[in-house]
C-alpha cells in the first residue's frame, strides 16, 4: 500500500478515470459498477454538512483512497456503500443478496446501531475481528471528514468530532493493530498517525481561532 493524499471532492468521471480495470474481472467491474449506481442513487438528494456538496462526493474519495492504497474491489465496494444502511435504510440482507457476505459484514459493522446493546466503538472492534478491512475503511472515512471538517456549520461539533478522534476513536485504532495482518501493519501505523496529527493540529487551530 501507499499512503495518499486525501482530495476534498471527487467528480464521478474523474472516479472512473483513476481506477485501473486490467487486473478486475469482468464479474468484478459489474459488480463495482452496480454498486456505484447504488450509491449514487441512494444518496442522491444528499447533501454534505455544508448543504452545497453532494454526498455521494465523499463516497467516491473514500472508495477512491482505498483503490489508491491497494485494496480489493470488494472493500472499494464496502467503501462506496459504508452509509446505505445508515442514511438510507437499506437493509443488511438487501446488500448481502447483491454484494455478497464479505461486503455486506463490512459495511453492517460500520453502520451505527443505536438501538444495540453495544456501543458502536464496540461494535466497530467486533467487526474489525470478523474483517480487519472495517477498521481500514472507517480510518478512511474519519481522515476525509477531517479534511472536509470546516464544513461543519457548527463549531461545537467540529470540536467534540476532532476530541473524538483523539480520544476514544484513537485508542480504538490502537486496540484493532492486533488484529491487522502484518503485511498491512505497517501502512496501517501510518493512516492512524495521519488520521491523530491532523485531527490534533486541526483542534489546535480552532482554539487559536478562539482564543
Amino acid at each position: 500500500m501507499v499512503i495518499v493524499e486525501m482530495p476534498q471532492r471527487m467528480k464521478l468521471g474523474d472516479f472512473i478515470r483513476n481506477h485501473h480495470w486490467d487486473d478486475v474481472s469482468v464479474v468484478e467491474t459489474g459488480l463495482f459498477f452496480v454498486a456505484l449506481h447504488t450509491a449514487v442513487c441512494r444518496h442522491w438528494n444528499q447533501k454534505r454538512d455544508d448543504g452545497e456538496i453532494d454526498y455521494y462526493e465523499h463516497l467516491l474519495v473514500v472508495a477512491d483512497s482505498l483503490h489508491r492504497l491497494g485494496f480489493d474491489i470488494e472493500v472499494q465496494i464496502a467503501g462506496l456503500l459504508h452509509d446505505v444502511m445508515e442514511d438510507c435504510s437499506m437493509s443488511r440482507e438487501e446488500i448481502k443478496k447483491t454484494f455478497g457476505i464479505r461486503i455486506a459484514g463490512i459495511v453492517a459493522s460500520l453502520s451505527e446501531d443505536k438501538d444495540g446493546p453495544d456501543s458502536y466503538l464496540d461494535q466497530l472492534f467486533e467487526g474489525t475481528k470478523m474483517h480487519f478491512e472495517v477498521i481500514i475503511v472507517k480510518l478512511v472515512d474519519r481522515w476525509h471528514n477531517l479534511v472536509t471538517i470546516y464544513g461543519f456549520r457548527d463549531q461545537a461539533r467540529q470540536i467534540r468530532y476532532l476530541e473524538e478522534t483523539i480520544g476514544p476513536l484513537y485508542d480504538l485504532f490502537c486496540r484493532c493493530r492486533k488484529l491487522i495482518p502484518e503485511k498491512h501493519l505497517f501502512d496501517y501505523n501510518q493512516l492512524v498517525s495521519r488520521v491523530f496529527s491532523l485531527a490534533s493540529s486541526t483542534l489546535d487551530q480552532i482554539g487559536k481561532k478562539t482564543a
